[in-house]
Parts: structure tokens; sequence; C-alpha cells
């Protein structure tokens, strides 16, 4: 587990880096939009992966994490 828990990390720093230096998201070209796609569907697959050897359903805690939202104060 702390190997896939490493893998999110490391793919989700990848799709920071795709934004590093830039403003916007506006500021992408078709080709770094590309390449986020990748890094997002490689931080998705390890999320999943996850999720499967919790025995998770990931729909499930992400309703539950929306709903405990709602009754949050956002400063």
């Amino acid at each position: 587990m702390p190997n896939l828990a490493k893998s999110v990390n490391i793919e989700a720093a990848e799709i920071l880096e795709i934004f590093q230096w830039k403003k916007t998201s506006d500021e992408l070209s078709e080709d770094e939009k590309t390449h986020l796609k990748g890094e997002i569907a490689d931080t998705l697959i390890y999320l999943f992966y996850m999720c499967d050897r919790l025995n998770v359903d990931p729909m499930d805690v992400m309703k539950a994490k929306l709903e405990y939202n709602k009754g949050r104060k956002w400063n």
C-alpha cells in the first residue's frame, strides 16, 4: 500500500508540474492538455488500485466527502 500512496503523490506532482509557471489553464498548449489528461489518468488509476486494495467504493467515499463538505464553512 505505501507504494500506491507514493505513486499517487508522484503522479499528482506531475499534474502540478504541467501548471508550473502558468497563471491560468488558458495558457496550456494542446500538447500540454494532452499530457495533462494522461497524468490525470495515471493518478486516477493508482487511486482506483488503492480503493480496490482497501475494498473501498470510490463513488461512496466521494459522495460521503461531498456531503460532509456541504456542512463546512469555507472562509
